[in-house]
């Protein structure tokens, strides 16, 4: 199709607003998605309707399902070592604490790698399925999907719970913090 303000440009971009073709040159960025110049003209650019609310916060479940498992997949495969050490430590006493710590800072550390991978391919996938490349929305719904993430791998890697995951437990939701930081300082705090 060709923009509606330059006829020999070739485009496939539509405004998320009036859904007029529009060419690179006429594309404006902005929270509320890709907007011609007239649009971001009225003051349409920090908007964004329900039906961008619903798109994402669909593609943040679907995201996070998708990242819960294959992060339950990989804690299962990678959590056997540190729960090793701590459940060595739980029943010779606190003689050996230091397998226990080690232990842990091995499970943040791989919790917090999958975390962080986690938290871009949720907030790539909304930012890619509903244009929008950043703001509050998506390090919403992107934060929401971590957490989620988060629980479904819990579930499917730890249930039952016994006493070496909840020593854990401190050092993941530190990492999932440290995940849901860094989505806000690269979706909201450097554009805004």
């Amino acid at each position: 199709m060709r923009c509606a303000n330059h006829l020999n440009a070739m485009t496939g971009v539509t405004c998320d607003r009036c859904g007029k073709p529009i060419c690179p040159s006429c594309q404006v960025k902005t929270e509320a998605g890709i907007l011609c110049r007239q649009c971001y003209r009225k003051g349409w650019r920090s908007r964004i309707d329900q039906r961008q609310l619903l798109r994402m916060s669909a593609t943040g479940l679907i995201a996070a399902g998708f990242c819960g498992i294959l992060w339950g997949v990989l804690d299962m495969l990678l959590g056997i070592f540190p729960e090793m050490l701590i459940s060595q430590m739980i029943s010779e006493g606190s003689s050996h604490s230091a397998l226990a710590f080690l232990g842990a800072l091995i499970g943040f550390s791989y919790t917090l790698l999958l975390a962080i991978g986690a938290s871009y391919v949720i907030g790539a996938t909304i930012s890619i399925r509903t244009r929008v490349e950043y703001g509050w929305h998506l390090v919403l719904f992107t934060s929401l999907g971590i957490v989620l993430g988060y629980a479904i791998a819990t579930l499917l890697a730890r249930y039952p719970f016994d006493q070496v995951h909840f020593i854990r437990l401190p050092a993941d939701l530190a990492a999932v913090g440290v995940g849901i930081f860094i989505i806000y300082k690269r979706l909201y705090e450097a554009k805004v």
